[in-house]
């Protein structure tokens, strides 16, 4: 052999088999080492038949060999060197019972070495035992006893307890299979006080299944024990070997230990690496407790595929360097990756700073916490997860310069938190020595960190890093799915960092006590899907630096945290896209002034480039997004903030943009100005361009420049210009008379002038629709489509004797009027825009009518009315504002008229006729107060005093025959004047008012047809048209149909 393996004489086999000599950890002996590969022999040779075939004594021992035996267990003791005393061998079946279930049959097993209580070794060969308590107790020097094994495909079934009890053994296996072995266990108890053992141990394709188990190892002097021990593959065929549990308690005491592991599974077949995987799986709940140095809770690692697969566990250790879990290895036995699988809660907890939460360590290594069953916490004293191996790692062997590339640990809905205040949270590489104080660099490359889930929070220790990356590094940190981060980075000369925020996740700055250092040093920040990069600091004023270029898409760096004043710098460059968003404070107060006096707010300051787009979001106190907190005021002057953002080489204009609200009318937007070899971003309240003063020849002394427009938030006119579209909805609702009734002086004509004799009564109906354009003197305009059905009945009509009639009568109607408002200063980016919409409203009114209408003989007449109407408005702004409110409509119409022949015709004839009319209507609007969640909105009441002065001129014909039925056609022409403007309305502390034209005039064409003897359809078409220079502009229309009741 040469000198990494040598020969040892196996007693029970008769045979010499391979042993590594590959040195262990702390002064452990090389007999440890060989444990794995002895006890291999010992299951996997030929167990020769010590004792006699189904031997009615069994305390002498019992083979089943290729037979079925049945024995009750006693207490009895074996003395025999290298035997077995219980076994099924060549197919063989031994059932063993418990005759006395309340006290356990005891199995002891004494001596020297290769003494194996129960054995199944074979294809077919079976134990079935009840129960039993077995005591493992070797004389001094002597090793490699089992309680029980499963070898060569043979099976041990226990349904009862089975309490193993090692007491001063060394290098002992509770229960062991291998070779294709399977041992079954229902409970299963250890307690093992052996150096170099384990309570349950698979190896070369043996499986062992427990439900529960109960296992206690306190190794007393040193050495490597194991609760859990799947490792040592022998020979060079691949195999699986597994370990599954459903659930306990494992403790791993290892007083004066030093590489101790509640659960172990370790490759290092001396035959080197031929495949094949060992496996650990957790089903339950399990509990480990460790004490000691180097007593890990769960540590995978080796050649080949070694996993541990855990479900709910809770670790605590209590030792220096005893990782919570470690995966991979560098040491020369047992080296290479690993991978732990966590698919249930994890809870970590080590109380020594010299311990990790998790390790992971060599190519490859993974562990794996991110299914969507997982969570938990882990909370150490000292770094919760390492990318660094452990700093003891050998006795005086030399420790490799390792480059530790792909390894990687993710984790879901798991908090990390350290009790130190100086262990960084996360470490990437650093130095590994030995207890000779060797200590070579450790090196990861493509090392990944994956930390998603809402009900993950990371926090770094008061005065330490959250990603600290040494040793030239290079380490990616993955944070999404609402997770959250809260510390600084750091990475050294060489070293690069790479932070990707995702999907709704956190990185919350936070600076080290005790030192100045309140800067992140990375090689790359990306900010995606709303991920954010959080610089605001709450209870005090933050002030951060983070050194690297971030690229923003549709992420979010935030000041905001409801104080003003909070610094944050990239020292890099800066570029936004897909609404990349800032979020921060600003307060702004009355007066202010052109240089952003009474303003204040936190800065986002970048010291590099800037591009792409991203919106500026000022946060109110409350939390309402779009808001500048203060009692700002529009005022016929220039109002800007400080700057907001501050960017210091090239940048475009638009790069950050931004639109938020105040209290009162005014909206502000984000601009720009140039800032030396940069640009500044600030808030301002007017709107540019400024209208240039034509230049003049000869020259005159200058003059100041006109004050630019205030910027008005895009709610504005709907909440000004309201009022009057409900004015013109009532206006149109109540009319002229004959657009409402037609022409009623048939009631006169028809049937030789005696249709109103005994007329009893008329109903009437009509629908309208107008379209009306409105400007503002100032800047708002309007545009309102309106329609309408009437019904009506007079319920009472009244002829003289002198052939004078009198009409009174009521009427419904519904009206709609649908508006779309308009700004002429309406800005993006403080900028005046092309498109002028500002939003729409809807107003829906009810009305009642009264109406009583006088006919002399002559045919003047007197209309007179009185409405009625509900009022309801629904405002819908382009920032997407959607309110409503209710008031009331009350209105007053007076009109009057003359009709005059122009040619003489009887009765029964054609004839022409002008009527002079006039009429004046009073209209009251009083509408409810109303807050849109930003502001109070107060319309009050309003007043309009409307006149009108016109001319119809009509021609009516008999319709047919002798039923004296009249036909109208007319053309009328009038001129309007509104005698009173709107009163302006208050927007929070604002006041804002409108005005319009106030003369029009009018033309139109009307027809009146009998469709029956006593019935007739009307219709009426008008057009109306300023007569100054603020544009009127619009046409209206009726039909309708009445009928006169005998």
């Amino acid at each position: 052999m040469n000198n990494i393996y040598k020969t040892k004489w196996n007693r029970a086999t008769n045979t010499s088999v391979a042993c590594s000599e590959l040195t262990s950890t702390h002064g452990r002996s090389k007999k440890a080492g060989l444990i794995g590969v002895v006890a291999a022999g010992l299951l996997v040779g030929n167990i020769s038949s010590a004792y006699a075939a189904c031997s009615a004594d069994v305390a002498t021992g019992m083979t089943a060999d290729a037979v079925v035996c049945s024995a009750a267990l006693p207490t009895y003791t074996d003395s025999t060197l290298g035997a077995t005393i219980l076994q099924a061998i060549n197919g063989g079946t031994l059932n063993l019972t418990n005759p006395n279930p309340t006290v356990s049959a005891i199995i002891t097993t004494q001596g020297k070495a290769n003494n194996v209580a129960i054995l199944a070794s074979g294809s077919g060969s079976t134990v079935n035992l009840t129960g039993a308590k077995i005591n493992i107790a070797n004389a001094t020097g002597y090793y490699y006893t089992m309680g029980i094994s499963a070898a060569n495909n043979g099976t041990v079934n226990a349904s009862g307890l089975v309490d193993v009890v090692s007491s001063g053994a060394v290098d002992d296996i509770g229960v062991g299979a291998s070779g294709g072995g399977v041992v079954n266990l229902q409970n299963f108890k250890a307690y093992m006080t052996e150096d170099a053992g384990a309570a349950l141990n698979a190896n070369s394709g043996g499986s062992i299944n427990a439900k529960q188990v109960d296992i206690t190892v306190d190794a007393k002097t040193g050495g490597f024990s194991y609760g859990i021990w799947v490792g040592n593959a022998v020979g060079n065929t691949p195999t699986t070997s597994t370990i599954t549990i459903e659930g306990g308690i494992i403790r791993e005491l290892g007083s004066g230990a030093d590489s101790n592991s509640a659960i172990r599974v370790i490759d290092d077949n001396p035959w080197g690496d031929k495949g094949g995987s060992l496996v650990a799986n957790v089903t339950g709940d399990l509990v480990i407790e460790t004490a000691g140095t180097g007593a890990r809770g769960v540590y995978v690692s080796g050649k080949n595929t070694t996993i541990a697969n855990l479900n709910n566990t809770k670790i605590t250790t209590t030792g220096t360097i005893a990782d919570g879990i470690e995966v991979g290895k560098i040491r020369s036995t047992g080296t290479g990756f690993g991978l732990v699988n966590s698919k249930g809660k994890l809870d970590i907890v080590t109380t020594n700073s010299g311990s990790a939460g998790i390790r992971v360590q060599y190519n490859g290594s993974e562990f794996k916490g991110d299914f969507a069953t997982s969570s938990g916490s882990i909370k150490t004293a000292g770094t919760a997860v390492a990318f660094v191996p452990a700093a003891l790692q050998s006795v005086s062997g030399d420790v490799p310069v390792m480059n530790h590339d792909n390894v990687k640990v993710s984790l879901r809905n798991t908090t990390l938190d350290t009790t130190g205040t100086t262990s960084n949270l996360i470490q990437v590489g650093g130095l590994a020595g030995n207890i000779f104080g060797i200590n070579k660099a450790q090196t990861y490359t493509n090392a990944q960190f994956n930390y998603l889930g809402s009900g993950g929070v990371a926090t770094a220790g008061s005065n330490a890093w959250l990603i600290n990356a040494t040793q030239n590094s290079t380490f990616t940190a993955n944070i999404g799915e609402n997770a959250k981060v809260i510390g600084s980075v750091f990475q050294d000369a060489g070293s690069e960092i790479t932070m990707n925020v995702n999907d709704n996740a956190t990185w919350k700055l936070k600076g080290k006590a005790g030192s100045s250092s309140t800067t992140s040093e990375l090689l790359a920040l990306n900010l995606n899907s709303g991920g954010t990069l959080d610089g605001s600091d709450d209870g005090s004023l933050g002030n951060y630096t983070v050194k690297t270029n971030v690229i923003s898409d549709a992420g979010v760096v935030n000041l905001a945290d409801k104080q003003v004043g909070d610094v944050l710098t990239i020292d890099g460059n800066y570029s936004g896209s897909n609404g990349a968003l800032v979020k921060m404070d600003t307060v702004w107060n009355a007066p202010g002034d052109a240089n952003g006096a009474d303003s204040t707010s936190d800065v986002l300051h970048i010291t590099g480039t800037a591009g792409g787009n991203t919106i500026v979001s000022p946060i109110s106190a409350n939390g309402t997004a779009n808001i500048i907190d203060g009692n700002v005021q529009q005022v016929a002057s220039v109002l800007n903030t400080i700057p907001v953002v501050i960017v210091d080489s090239d940048n475009a204009a638009g790069t950050f943009t931004g639109t938020a609200q105040t209290t009162g009318a005014a909206e502000v937007q984000l601009t720009s100005r140039g800032a030396g070899a940069g640009r500044e971003y600030y808030w301002t309240m007017n709107a540019k361009p400024i209208i240039p003063v034509d230049p003049v020849d000869p020259p005159v002394d200058p003059v100041d420049p006109p004050i630019p427009p205030v910027i008005y938030n895009p709610s504005v006119p709907a909440y000004v210009e309201m009022p009057r579209a409900n004015m013109e909805l009532g206006y149109a609702t109540l009319a002229t008379l004959h657009e409402r009734r037609g022409e009623n002086q048939t009631l006169a004509w028809d049937e030789c002038g005696t249709c109103g004799t005994d007329a009893k009564g008329q109903t009437w109906g009509r629908i309208l629709g107008k379209h009306l354009e409105q400007d503002g003197k100032t800047r708002l305009n309007m545009t309102s489509n309106i329609y309408g059905i009437q019904i009506g009945h007079d319920f009472k009509i009244k002829r003289t004797d002198k052939g004078a009639h009198q009409l009174t009568g009521v009427y419904l109607s519904y009206g709609r009027s649908n508006t779309n408002f308009y700004d002429n200063y309406r800005a993006v980016n403080g900028i005046i825009s092309d498109d002028k919409y500002t939003g729409k409203g809807i107003s829906d009114s009810a009305s009642l009518g009264l109406t009583h209408t006088r006919y002399a003989p002559n045919g003047s007449y007197l209309d007179l009315v009185a409405q009625l109407s509900y009022l309801h408005n629904k405002y819908q702004s382009r920032r997407g504002v959607d309110v409503g409110q209710n008031g009331f409509g009350a209105v007053l119409s007076a009109e009057v008229g003359r009709p005059y022949a122009l040619n003489k015709h009887a009765s029964n004839e054609s004839g022409w006729m002008i009527e002079p009319q006039a009429q004046l209507i009073y209209q009251y609007v009083d509408l409810k107060g109303f807050n849109d969640g930003i502001r109070q909105v107060d319309q009050g009441s309003q007043s309009g005093l409307r006149g009108r002065v016109g001319v119809r001129v009509a021609h009516n014909a008999q319709s047919s025959g002798d039923d004296y039925q009249t036909n109208t056609f007319y053309g009328v022409a009038n001129i309007w004047h509104d005698f009173l403007n709107p009163k302006a309305v208050s927007i929070g502390q604002d006041r804002v008012g409108e005005k319009y034209a106030t003369t029009w005039a009018e033309i139109g064409l009307g027809v009146q047809r009998a469709v029956g003897k006593h019935s007739y359809v009307y219709a009426d078409a008008r057009y109306e048209h300023d007569l100054g220079k603020t544009k009127r502009d619009g046409y209206r229309g009726t039909i309708g149909i009445k009928h006169t009741w005998k």
